[in-house]
């Protein structure tokens, strides 16, 4: 099979011809990739932003817990660390009440065990509870759970 002689079928034509479109190809996709990138770096930054700001309100809650926790109106003790890191009262409330709950197990463990130990002292659960920030329903439900749970 003979190559026509027209310079539409020009093999060098055609080969050039081939390296353009390749060239365009690999631009559209460099610039598609250029965008996904960037997309990705946009995305890391607001993630970024939304793990200083829940670290934020956390802290925030934790601080109102403390001061509620020093003797300060529960009341009082939110509008303080409201205004401090310019949070709704709202807002800080429900993280504090998020702490207060122990939402770590790690948390929630260290007091099971402060419990038992109290316990064990001869301790009331009434007097546990008073001692440690809980009901004295939640002292028995603790201490009921260590019976049940062998060594």
């Amino acid at each position: 099979m003979s190559i026509p002689e027209s310079s539409d079928q020009d093999p060098a034509k055609g080969a050039d011809f081939i390296l353009r479109r390749t060239l365009s190809d690999l631009e559209r996709v460099t610039a598609l990739l250029r965008r996904k990138v960037h997309a990705a770096e946009d995305e890391g930054r607001r993630a970024s932003g939304l793990a200083t700001l829940f670290r934020d309100l956390r802290a925030a809650g934790v601080e109102a817990l403390a001061l509620e926790r020093s003797g300060i109106a529960p009341g009082l003790a939110v509008a303080r660390v409201a205004r401090r890191h310019g949070s709704p009262e709202a807002t800080v409330a429900y993280w504090r009440d998020a702490a207060r709950r122990g939402q770590s197990k790690g948390a929630r463990a260290l007091r099971d065990r402060e419990v038992i130990r109290l316990a064990a002292l001869g301790h009331t659960n009434g007097a546990i509870g008073a001692r440690i920030g809980i009901s004295s329903r939640t002292v028995s439900r603790i201490v009921t759970a260590a019976y049940r749970t062998p060594p």
